[in-house]
């Protein structure tokens, strides 16, 4: 079983995280796997993105299994949606890693990467002034870490502000946070003089990151779950 996380959130919100550890055949040959997605992920070049494609529906089968119908479109900006469920999607993948967040209340993002220290040569693409000063006051051994949930969180803002045209420096805004083996942040994307703000948790997963943002309306918060239903399998 492949499923490591299974996670309520607040805003009727689900998360999902899976490894992809079985054989290839066990994904090729999954019923799950349909025409129309077959003819997806024929496009792909590379096995491991293949199987990130399949690994995806699975994941979104597991947390969903009473949804008849849970095939997935993608916008004129490359943003999946479900053709028929009513449920807000955000996907994300890295290595043997993919993770899904669903809600059918608010808008989400969830961002999943594998630690690259290639991220300290673009992190001046990323960064803004008030960021640039709470990244220069983090601990040296800290900071390949602070800018992965950086980074992560500003990826997962993005995807949920689903539009498109946002300038990473320039739009959006991740507040300061203290870094842990997991924590919470908050941000904001401002566009068009409009303010969307976010909370959001990151957490380490051996040699990953996952980072996952909601947007916040009345009391709803990234960090607040139902632990009696959170799966860590």
């Amino acid at each position: 079983m492949a499923l490591l996380i299974r996670k309520e959130l607040a805003g009727n919100s689900l998360l999902g995280v899976w490894k992809i550890e079985e054989n290839d055949a066990w994904y090729f040959n999954n019923p799950l796997l349909t025409e129309r997605v077959q003819s997806r992920i024929d496009g792909y070049k590379s096995v491991q993105r293949k199987l990130q494609a399949i690994a995806v529906r699975i994941l979104i089968k597991t947390l969903l299994p009473s949804e008849k119908n849970v095939d997935i479109g993608y916008n004129e900006k490359n943003k999946p949606f479900f053709t028929e469920a009513l449920y807000k999607l955000s996907i994300t993948h890295s290595g043997n890693m993919v993770a899904v967040l669903l809600s059918d209340t608010v808008k989400v993002g969830v961002d999943i990467e594998k630690k690259d220290s290639q991220v300290e040569r673009v992190a001046h693409k990323f960064m803004n002034a008030e960021e640039e000063s709470n990244y220069a006051s983090i601990l040296e051994s800290e900071k390949l870490d602070y800018l992965h949930v950086l980074w992560g969180a500003k990826e997962c803002m993005y995807k949920l502000y689903g539009k498109g045209g946002l300038d990473f420096r320039e739009d959006m805004t991740v507040h300061k946070f203290d870094l842990k083996s997991q924590g919470d942040f908050t941000g904001i994307v401002s566009k068009d003089e409009r303010l969307i703000h976010v909370a959001g948790v990151y957490t380490k997963l051996d040699n990953f990151v996952l980072v996952y943002v909601l947007e916040k309306r009345g009391n709803v918060s990234a960090n607040r779950q139902t632990l009696d239903n959170e799966q860590h399998i």
